[in-house]
């Protein structure tokens, strides 16, 4: 029986530890408070963790001196104590204010003036005007009326003293004052008087009503404060003492004597200035109403006075001169016509004339402009042109052909030779208009617009060719049909691909002259001749060129402006230059041997061919490759280059030279300013001994197989460590030149 209780016991506990272990744990959160201002108070609780779903009571302490204002964070509002339930981790800030007892704005701790009447204002100290008596004169400062009353004076009800007092409110206090009892709102000086309390010129007036100031002493004057000196009865601005002009109208002008035009004679001609209508009438001649004598008068408006107007009546608006005369009134060459009517002024004295004016000599019937007296050809049609003989072309026969000069179209008709209707004779026709009579006219019917020699015949444009070799090879090719020097250039100008030697055959030519005239050339290919000189640029169409076994070119310089494939095969000589191509794309080279070969400055080389530039044995003493923005490769196969110069070329990263060809030959090599090359595979190159890669993308670099190596520059590259070998290390050469925290090491990690 025991047993079986223990044994039920041990089962009870089982049960019990499986029912606590498959619990799930509860979760909590945690309560945070802060108190602003610090010193104004606690919280309780501070701080706690507490279950989810849990509600607290919280409250807030003011400390002394300070109030309860309200929550802020996880609750709000000003309830104290209040409640707080946990759903996730609380914050609770309690806001504290100082205690201010009467409300004035001023705390209790800095109040000096505790119990400050509701509504009034308060300085820092928390006193308001009621409570304060800035000058201590016992009168506070809202009644007083007087402040900064000296200490120790006597004051009234309103806080003022003798020396602050002011009875008439002037603004000038009594002591001060020599005019009491001021009228209100008038204008003072420093005496405390107004204008109606002064009188500056002692004349018995105040200055308010006086309208003569400064009236000289012992003067008597009158209600206006004026002496007789000081009137001006007239108002015309002169004072009456000195006024020769009395009354005056109003409004008039007047002179410093107050005299108005309408009150003066200037001229004492008995006729006032602003009637007068001659000023300045001689002394003792007798004037009209409007104040003019006869000297000044002129009756017909002229400009001229009738005792000089010899043209008395000159009709109005006409212009006189200086004796008063018009056009309708003289006569100047005295033919009897007045000027307005004589349409033939200066006739000669003596001669008749017509109701015009005009006489014989100068009548001009056809008005041609020659005198009918000198006009060799009367009725000419109205607006033609005429000589000295008046004449017009309808009306003269220059050649004497019978055919009037209008007409005639071949002037100067050789005398006695018979012409057609427009006055051409044989002699004279050019039937097909090429400005060479047919007479001796050897090709009639010319087109229009051909150019013709002096027998009338079309002029041919013509291509001098002086290499007969290369005017065969035109002839086989069809482009000419005689040996004579010249090819025509219409023939050869719309060319527009060409292939001179080569597969056609050897033929000698030395001399390209001509080729130029090959306007639309854009393709050449040139083998197998003996020039030894090439001029490309005057080519202007040329997109390809193929050079192949032209031995005896020496020299060439590949400068075009639209060349976008070269291509050579062959040896050549000294000097290759390939420079300043904008549209040149892709080098084609095999088998080429020359001194220096340069490459540069071609924008878009290797565009087309995904920035590869590789050759076939070619080979060169001096290799030059620069500044060529889009060549990413450039390598050989079976040449050799004692020395390569490989700069500024942007995008360029791979150096791929057949050293099994000859690249070990490589005796000095640069690689400076290439910013995308960023390795080096410069160990095969044997005989090395110079080498600079400055300023480029070099983060690692091995020469301790170049044993011959005497010149290095690896400066303004992100490489650390160049690998060497030890006889390199124990003696570096001091024209090895790198940056200075790089380092030679026999590894370089």
């Amino acid at each position: 029986m025991r047993k079986n209780l223990q044994l039920k016991s041990i089962a009870v506990l089982i049960i019990t530890i499986l029912i606590g272990c498959s619990k799930q744990e509860t979760t909590t959160y945690q309560l945070e408070t802060e108190v602003n201002p610090k010193e104004g108070g606690s919280i309780s609780p501070a701080d706690g963790i507490f279950d989810e779903g849990e509600t607290i009571s919280i409250s807030a302490t003011a400390w002394e001196g300070y109030l309860f204002k309200n929550w802020d964070g996880s609750l709000s509002g000003n309830k104290n104590p209040a409640s707080l339930n946990f759903k996730s981790d609380q914050k609770v800030t309690a806001i504290f204010e100082k205690i201010d007892s009467d409300n004035d704005g001023v705390s209790d701790d800095s109040d000096q003036c505790p119990e400050t009447p509701s509504g009034e204002a308060v300085n820092e100290t928390g006193c308001s005007g009621s409570q304060t008596d800035t000058d201590g004169d016992g009168v506070n400062d809202d009644m007083d009326e007087c402040h900064e009353t000296v200490s120790g004076a006597d004051v009234d009800d309103n806080g003022c003293s003798d020396s602050q007092r002011d009875t008439d409110g002037d603004g000038v206090n009594d002591s001060l004052d020599i005019c009491p009892d001021t009228p209100r709102g008038e204008i003072l000086d420093a005496d405390g008087c107004s204008n109606t309390q002064t009188d500056m010129d002692g004349d018995g007036v105040p200055n308010a009503s006086d309208r003569c100031p400064d009236t000289p002493t012992g003067e008597t004057v009158d209600a206006d404060g004026c002496s007789s000196d000081q009137t001006d009865a007239d108002g015309d601005g002169v004072r009456d003492d000195i006024d020769e002009c009395d009354g005056t109208n109003t409004g008039e002008s007047v002179d410093v004597k107050g005299c108005a035009p309408s009150q003066l004679d200037s001229d004492n001609d008995g006729v006032f200035d602003h009637v007068d209508q001659c000023p300045g009438t001689p002394s003792g001649e007798t004037v009209n109403a409007l104040g003019c004598s006869n000297s000044q008068n002129d009756t017909d408006n002229d400009g001229v006075t009738d005792s000089l107007d010899q043209c008395p009546g000159t009709p109005k608006d006409e212009a006189a001169d200086e004796k008063g005369c018009s056009p309708s009134q003289t006569d100047a060459d005295e033919d009897g016509v007045f000027d307005d009517l004589d349409q033939c002024p200066e006739t000669p004295s003596g001669e008749t004339v017509d109701a015009q004016g005009c006489s014989e000599s100068q009548k001009d019937s056809d008005g041609d402009g020659v005198s009918d007296a000198f006009d060799q050809c009367p009725d000419t049609p109205q607006d033609e042109a005429v000589d000295e003989k008046g004449c017009s072309p309808s009306q003269t026969d220059a050649d004497e052909d019978g055919v009037f000069d209008d007409l005639d179209q071949c002037s100067e008709t050789p005398l006695g030779e018979l012409v057609d209707a427009q006055g051409c004779s044989d002699s004279q026709k050019d039937s097909d208009g090429d400005g060479v009579s047919d007479a001796l006219d050897q090709c009639p019917d010319t087109p229009k617009e051909d150019t013709v020699d002096s027998e009338g015949c079309t002029v041919v444009d013509l291509t001098y060719v002086p290499d007969d070799a290369f005017e065969q090879f035109l002839i086989d090719e069809g482009y000419d049909d005689v040996l004579d020097d010249y090819v025509v250039t219409d023939n050869i100008k719309t060319v527009e691909k060409i292939t001179i030697g080569g597969a056609k055959g050897y033929y000698g030519i030395a001399d390209l002259t001509g080729l130029q005239d090959f306007e639309a050339m854009a393709s050449l290919s040139l083998g197998n001749t003996e020039i030894n000189t090439f001029d490309i640029s005057k080519y202007k169409e040329l997109r390809s060129l193929y050079l192949e076994r032209n031995l005896q070119l020496a020299s060439l310089i590949i400068d075009n402006t639209k060349l976008e494939y070269l291509s050579f095969y062959g040896q050549f000589g000294n000097n290759l230059i390939i420079t300043n191509n904008q549209f040149l794309e892709s080098i084609s080279i095999e088998d080429l041997n020359v001194q220096t070969f340069t490459i540069s400055d071609n924008p878009v080389l290797g565009t087309n061919n995904n920035g590869f530039l590789y050759f076939f044995d070619a080979s060169a003493n001096v290799m030059q490759v620069s500044n060529n923005p889009n060549i990413e490769t450039f390598g050989s196969n079976s040449g050799s280059y004692e020395t390569l110069i490989v700069t500024d070329n942007e995008k360029l990263n791979n150096l791929a030279l057949d050293t099994a060809g000859g690249g070990e030959l490589l005796e000095s090599l640069t690689l400076a300013n290439n910013p995308s090359f960023t390795s080096n595979g410069l160990t095969e190159f044997l005989d090395l001994r110079v080498l600079s890669i400055s300023n480029s993308s070099f983060i690692n670099l091995d020469v301790s197989k170049n044993s011959k190596l005497t010149t290095l520059d690896v400066s303004d590259n992100p490489l650390t460590c160049i690998k060497v070998s030890q006889n390199q290390l124990d003696d570096i050469p001091a024209e090895w030149v790198k940056d200075p925290e790089d380092i030679y090491s026999l590894t370089c990690e």
